[in-house]
């Protein structure tokens, strides 16, 4: 897998481009399994397939497809979704442009013709194609020459350009805009549903475990790991909606009582559900596992949101209580200075009448100063007005 991951970005989402190559298969340094097992997880996770090829497609190359068509016969009894994405062949060295041109157009016609199904045909021939097209949402041939006899001929060629045929060069840039131009990137899929980076790596460790035995797995095995991979999945993809809405809520300003926060959970709640219950019509025994694994996380996640959202209430009522005390304080001293200011203005003597008068006055501009300024609480604020009013 090559280190870096490509980003493209299409609208407000991220599309995560990632070259995987494998090692070269059904040669003289690889078992029969170790082939079977790099073919089985790079066709599993890929969205393109690239089966390269040399000089022409003969038919043992199909029949290593055997064991996918098998998978894709079961996958289509209980899916409507095809198994598999594309699968591009590429055919290098090609040295027959006198029946079918280099580049695509070539390549389309001579896979047209080798994939033809005919009525004479032999019967395990014609199953074997029947099921490639059957499993293949999309199925492309690119036919590209030789890159030279120098590039051929040379031990320690390093990819310098300069020592490549032109005409392979011209056709390299044809092949690559097929593949990784903007318009024609395929999002991985299983079972309809696009998969994120990080969800890949569920789908590896299924595949992996499955592929890792002695011996080569049954499709139904194969379809069994897909099944529990893609329901853990849909768990991942339902908690992590839940993850990202509650964060939004306890990051706003507003701060919620116990009773509205608890139905801010439950609307959550519904919606995750509702999310991971689309998945049930696919029958598999691990809908019940990870629906319940589900139910307990939501649950724990929520109780955790509970005490953050109590947390802050306590904090900001906490601040919320400083902040009144002080504002009372300062209407305290406004009622004073003012009563202050009377008793000096007016000397030695004032009579009953005009100080009860006037402390009433004083006393509404100086709850009218505290309701102004302490409007955020109102239990906080109605507690401290009774005792200024005193």
């Amino acid at each position: 897998m090559w280190s870096d991951i490509f980003l493209h970005d299409e609208g407000s989402n991220k599309i995560a481009i990632i070259l995987l190559d494998t090692q070269g298969v059904y040669d003289n340094q690889s078992t029969a399994k170790d082939c079977a097992f790099i073919f089985a997880l790079s066709t599993l996770v890929s969205s393109v397939q690239i089966y390269n090829l040399s000089q022409n497609i003969q038919e043992n190359d199909l029949q290593h497809l055997q064991l996918f068509t098998e998978y894709g016969r079961l996958v289509l009894d209980k899916s409507e979704y095809k198994p598999f994405q594309k699968l591009q062949f590429l055919v290098r060295d090609w040295s027959y442009g006198f029946d079918y041109a280099y580049g695509a157009e070539g390549g389309k016609k001579m896979l047209a013709n080798y994939l033809q199904i005919t009525q004479n045909q032999h019967e395990e021939l014609k199953s074997v194609r029947e099921h490639i097209y059957s499993c293949f949402s999309e199925i492309e041939c690119f036919l590209m020459p030789h890159p030279g006899l120098i590039v051929a001929n040379k031990p320690h060629f390093k990819g310098q350009l300069d020592l490549i045929d032109e005409e392979f060069k011209d056709y390299l840039k044809e092949l690559v805009p097929l593949i990784l131009a903007p318009r024609n990137l395929k999002i991985k899929e299983i079972n309809g549903q696009e998969i994120r980076a990080k969800d890949l790596i569920a789908f590896f460790n299924s595949y992996v475990q499955v592929l890792g035995g002695d011996e080569l797995p049954k499709p139904a095995t194969i379809m069994d790991a897909t099944a529990e991979a893609n329901h853990f999945l849909v768990f991942s993809n339902a908690k992590d909606f839940y993850v990202h809405e509650m964060k939004k809520i306890c990051d706003s300003k507003e701060l919620f009582k116990e009773q509205e926060f608890h139905k801010k959970h439950l609307s959550l709640f519904v919606q995750c559900v509702d999310l991971f219950n689309k998945r049930k019509n696919d029958g598999n025994k691990y809908f019940d596992e990870y629906y319940q694994k589900l139910l307990i996380d939501l649950d724990d996640l929520y109780k955790g949101y509970l005490k953050r959202n109590s947390d802050r209430r306590l904090i900001k009522d906490a601040e919320m209580e400083t902040n009144t005390i002080k504002i009372m304080g300062a209407a305290k001293d406004f009622y004073r200075n003012q009563l202050e200011s009377l008793l000096e203005e007016k000397g030695d003597y004032i009579s009953e009448e005009e100080i009860t008068n006037r402390h009433h006055e004083i006393k509404y501009e100086a709850m009218k100063m505290f309701k102004t300024e302490s409007m955020e609480n109102a239990e906080t604020r109605l507690k401290n007005l009774e005792e200024l009013e005193k």
